[in-house]
């Protein structure tokens, strides 16, 4: 019988002060996983994206989620994680809005705010934001970091030198074809270094979570090339795609039980349905990791 995290979550209630940092939270699942958080007792939630008006709606609807008399200190930190500058800006901003308190735990989920196809957002943010996160000392000790995007897959062929596939894009014909090889690189990348986050820094907690087809009513069926679009609009007609409130459960689960789900699940990986999603075979490699956490950490030091 799969596991029931919403289940689990109900008798769960954060009763020390505890620091939320949800990148992407303005919408969706990093949305839903902040007014999660706050129904648990959480004290402090920093939410982190482009738009103020939605992130400020859905701080004020923590607030009123707060169980009891509990008081919940919300912040906006307005960030562009388009570009490099961009990144260590927003990390910059993250970090001094934490203080000395720090980050207990730190959540990326993909939002409508920005260009979240783009490689930069999906997958280079992840790494450069949480990557001076650490080494500026913001994590709080044992610090859980989630990330919920798409774990277990592999692009082979994927070199760390075409990062951005402009080369391997030509052996592309069509554009579901090249979209899909986007999709396996994103995640042959952030499996990849999450790996070795988890190796180089094992006072913190490294999670990657996929969430399965989640929609909230602001699922954009135009993000995906034809076919892709029409079975995503499909699925949410027919009720095969998942709501992102149930969905948040899984990690804010994760979040704040990390040594039950890795005893669960027998690792840092997993899916929508609780289950393991181990890293695919070029995450795997430690050839391809270490040259890939060499180019990740030029670009996260870089000053373009």
């Amino acid at each position: 019988m799969p596991f029931d995290a919403a289940k689990a979550l109900k008798t769960t209630h954060l009763t020390s002060p505890k620091t939320l940092v949800v990148v992407g939270g303005t919408t969706g699942v990093g949305a839903a996983v902040a007014r999660q958080f706050a129904r648990l007792g959480c004290s402090r939630i920093i939410i982190v994206g482009r738009n103020a008006g939605r992130a400020n709606a859905v701080l004020e609807s923590c607030s009123e989620l707060a169980p009891g008399s509990n008081k919940i200190d919300t912040q906006f930190v307005q960030g562009d994680i388009s570009t490099r500058p961009a990144m260590r800006a927003c990390a910059a901003s993250v970090k001094e809005a934490a203080g000395a308190a720090k980050i207990d735990y730190l959540t990326y989920a993909e939002n409508a705010d920005g260009d979240g196809a783009a490689f930069a957002v999906q997958a280079i943010s992840r790494f450069i934001i949480s990557q001076l996160l650490v080494e500026g000392g913001a994590l709080a000790p044992g610090a859980t970091v989630v990330s919920v995007c798409n774990p277990g897959n592999s692009l082979d062929s994927l070199k760390v030198e075409d990062l951005s596939l402009k080369n391997a894009s030509k052996g592309y014909w069509t554009t579901t074809g090249f979209f899909m090889a986007q999709s396996l690189r994103d995640s042959s990348v952030i499996d990849a270094f999450m790996i070795e986050q988890s190796k180089r820094f094992p006072q913190f907690k490294f999670f990657h979570v996929h969430p399965g087809l989640v929609g909230d009513g602001t699922f954009t069926h135009d993000a995906f090339p034809f076919p892709l679009n029409w079975v995503t609009w499909l699925a949410e007609k027919t009720g095969f795609m998942v709501g992102t409130a149930p969905f948040a459960n899984i990690p804010v689960y994760v979040a704040l039980n990390p040594d039950d789900t890795e005893k669960r699940i027998g690792g840092r990986f997993l899916n929508h349905k609780f289950s393991p999603a181990p890293p695919g075979k070029w995450a795997q490699d430690e050839g391809h990791r270490s040259a890939l956490w060499r180019k990740l950490e030029s670009m996260a030091k870089a000053s373009a």
